[in-house]
């Protein structure tokens, strides 16, 4: 699924292409953050991070759980439904504050996209997940980070 696919775009950019408020306020559409408007509920961590692109700075980026979930990393079952997303601001700007986001400020990161998201490289996702994760699960995570799946090899032509 990718942004376009949930309809994500922001209030104000509507609002510029003619889109009045009561459109805006319609049962049609939900609004999983402040400011943005989806055809539909976002309700995995990927899929609210695709809703939350169209308010994304450039200077913000996806991590911790987020980026983990980005990355494929295995994590804990659990419901996703109710989890924020985890969206970082790289310093000196302020990490952000609304409804269904967890902000963080980290100093300069790397930046890396995957699934269509700009989220934290490996070794950062590693390290925010440290204190979130048992000892086993973060030895999965790390599995998945370090050596990844045969299958995603075998696709660049490599053997495993």
């Amino acid at each position: 699924m990718s942004s376009t696919d949930l309809g994500a775009f922001t209030r104000r950019a509507a609002l510029r292409a003619g889109a009045t408020d009561a459109q805006l306020r319609a049962p049609a559409l939900a609004s999983p953050f402040h400011g943005v408007r989806t055809r539909v509920m976002p309700v995995t961590h990927l899929d609210r991070a695709l809703a939350y692109l169209p308010r994304l700075r450039p200077w913000q980026l996806f991590s911790h759980l987020t980026a983990a979930k980005a990355w494929g990393v295995p994590l804990p079952a659990r419901p996703e439904e109710d989890d924020p997303s985890h969206v970082a601001a790289t310093r000196p700007h302020r990490p952000p504050r609304t409804r269904g986001v967890i902000g963080h400020t980290l100093a300069e990161t790397d930046r890396v996209e995957r699934r269509g998201v700009p989220v934290t490289g490996a070794a950062s996702t590693w390290i925010a997940l440290a204190p979130l994760l048992s000892a086993r699960d973060l030895l999965a995570a790390t599995d998945h980070l370090l050596f990844p799946p045969r299958a995603a090899l075998e696709a660049n032509g490599w053997r495993a």
